[in-house]
C-alpha cells in the first residue's frame, strides 16, 4: 500500500488482505476481508455526514457509500424469505407498503407472540389457512387464531389450543372439539364469570353436550344433551324439552296424532302425543300406553273417539301391567256416542309414580 506526498493512499497500486490503523499510542483498528465472499468495490462518502445519519449503499458497481437519514429509509432488514419495512409510521413484514400499524404478508403468515422457554407446535397442513395469530406462554400453553377458507363455509375463524385446525372447516366460527370447551363472559371489574357456554365432547366426531348458564344459578339456564333433548333449569333432560321451573306462555297449540282406525283392538304405543284420534271401525278395546318414568311426572292424554259410517260400535279400555283405571263418578267406562260419525272425548291423567289412570268422559255428541 503506497501513500502520496499528501498522506493519501494511492489507487490501484496493490492488494492487501487487511488494513491496520494505529493512532500512535497503541490503540488500533483492523479492517480485514472475509474468508469467503464475492469481490466488490466501495466508494467512500464525499463528506463526514450528519450526527445520527447512517451509512448506506446504492448497490452499484462500484457501490457508492453515502450518509442517509434513518427517517427516510423504507427498508429495515432482510430476514431471508421476507423483509421488514417501515413506511409512514407503519411496519410491514413481507410488504413494502404496509397500510396498518403492523401488516404481515406472505404464504400462511403467522404472528407468534411467545413467552420464554415455550415450545411451538407445528401447524398441520390439513386446510387452506390464509393467516394466523399465535399466543404462546411458558409451558407450551397455546391460543391460536387462524383465518381459513373452505368450500362450504367461505371465510372461517378457527380457535385452537394445540396449533392444529380442521381440514376445510364447515362453519364461520370453529373451535376444535375434545374435552370441555368454555366461552366465558366476565365482569372486568372483579374477573368473575357472569355467563358461560360450555361444550363437552370426546373429539371423535360424536354427539356432545352443550350448556349455557348465567351466574347465580345452580342448574344450567339451558342444556342440550347428546340425545338432542333440551333442558331448561336441568342438566338431565329426560324429554325433548324438559323444564325445571314454571313456564309461562300466552297461547299453546298442541299437535294431534293422525286419525287411525281401531279395528277390534288398538294399542296406543307410547307417550309421544298427548292427543289421539281414533275412528271406531269395530267393537273395540283401546289399550293405554305404559308410563312410569321419569319420576315425579304426570302425563295427560286426550282421546277423541268417532263412530264410523256404521255406528253403534262398543268401546272398552285396557291398561298395561298392573295398572288400573279409576273413572270419574262411575265404576265403569262411560259409553261413547253411538250415532253414525258421532264423537266422544275422553281424558286420562297418569302420575308416573302410581299405577292408577284417572279417566273421565269430558264431551259427548248428541
Amino acid at each position: 500500500m503506497i501513500r502520496d506526498s499528501s498522506g493519501n493512499f494511492a489507487a490501484n497500486v496493490g492488494t492487501v488482505n487487511g488494513l491496520k490503523l494505529d493512532n500512535g499510542s497503541g490503540s488500533q483498528v483492523t479492517l480485514q476481508t472475509p474468508v469467503a465472499f464475492t469481490s466488490y468495490s466501495l466508494k467512500m462518502p464525499t463528506t463526514t455526514g450528519t450526527t445520527g445519519y447512517v451509512l448506506t449503499t446504492d448497490g452499484g458497481t462500484p457501490a457508492q457509500l453515502s450518509w442517509s437519514s434513518p427517517a427516510g429509509l423504507s427498508f429495515w432488514q432482510d430476514g431471508g424469505s421476507g423483509k421488514i419495512y417501515y413506511s409512514g409510521g407503519n411496519v410491514g413484514i413481507g410488504t413494502s407498503n404496509p397500510t396498518s400499524d403492523l401488516q404481515v404478508t406472505g404464504t400462511n403468515p403467522v404472528v407468534n407472540l411467545q413467552g420464554s422457554s415455550a415450545t411451538i407446535n407445528t401447524m398441520t397442513a390439513g386446510g387452506a389457512v390464509y393467516g394466523g395469530l399465535k399466543f404462546n406462554a411458558t409451558g407450551n400453553s397455546e391460543l391460536n387464531l387462524f383465518q381459513s377458507v373452505s368450500p362450504s363455509a367461505g371465510n372461517s375463524l378457527v380457535i385452537s389450543d394445540n396449533g392444529n385446525y380442521p381440514t376445510y372447516p364447515s362453519y364461520g366460527f370453529n373451535i376444535p372439539a375434545g374435552g370441555t370447551r368454555n366461552i366465558a363472559f366476565r365482569d372486568l371489574g372483579n374477573g368473575m364469570s357472569v355467563a358461560e357456554i360450555r361444550v363437552t365432547s370426546n373429539g371423535a366426531n360424536t354427539a356432545s353436550n352443550m350448556l349455557i348458564n348465567t351466574v347465580g344459578h345452580a342448574n344450567p339456564s339451558l342444556f342440550l344433551d347428546s340425545a338432542g333433548n333440551v333442558g331448561i333449569g336441568t342438566a338431565t333432560p329426560a324429554q325433548t324439552l324438559d323444564v325445571n321451573g314454571t313456564a309461562s306462555v300466552s297461547a299453546s297449540i298442541e299437535s294431534a296424532a293422525a286419525y287411525t282406525n281401531s279395528g277390534t283392538a288398538y294399542t296406543i304405543a307410547d307417550t309421544s302425543s298427548n292427543i289421539r284420534r281414533i275412528t271406531l271401525t269395530g267393537n273395540a278395546t283401546i289399550t293405554l300406553p305404559a308410563f312410569a318414568t321419569p319420576a315425579n311426572k304426570v302425563w295427560t292424554l286426550t282421546v277423541i273417539v268417532t263412530q264410523d259410517g256404521t255406528g253403534s260400535r262398543t268401546l272398552g279400555w285396557a291398561v298395561p301391567g298392573g295398572d288400573s283405571i279409576l273413572w270419574d263418578q262411575s265404576a265403569s267406562a262411560p259409553a261413547p256416542a253411538s250415532g253414525v260419525t258421532k264423537t266422544t272425548i275422553y281424558q286420562f291423567t297418569k302420575p308416573s309414580d302410581t299405577t292408577v289412570w284417572y279417566g273421565s268422559m269430558v264431551w259427548k255428541q248428541n
